[in-house]
């Protein structure tokens, strides 16, 4: 299980390092190298990635539970 404070954005609980190594993936896959930082990412870029992250984890609670 991993907890994300809304406050500051930062995971905690025994599984965090794998949450930011898929989470890393995910982003480096679908984000164009050409931006230095995420507030320079389009929305509709982030919608995508965060469909992505979504899919993922309706996908694993669907096989673990």
């Amino acid at each position: 299980m991993v907890h994300v404070d809304p406050a500051t954005d930062k995971a905690d609980g025994p599984h965090k390092k794998k949450l930011r190594t898929y989470l890393g993936i995910v982003v480096h896959d679908k984000m164009d190298v050409m931006y230095e930082n995420w507030k320079e990412v389009p929305t509709a870029q982030k919608d995508l990635i965060w469909e992505d992250i979504q899919v993922f984890f309706f996908s694993y609670l669907m096989f673990f539970n």
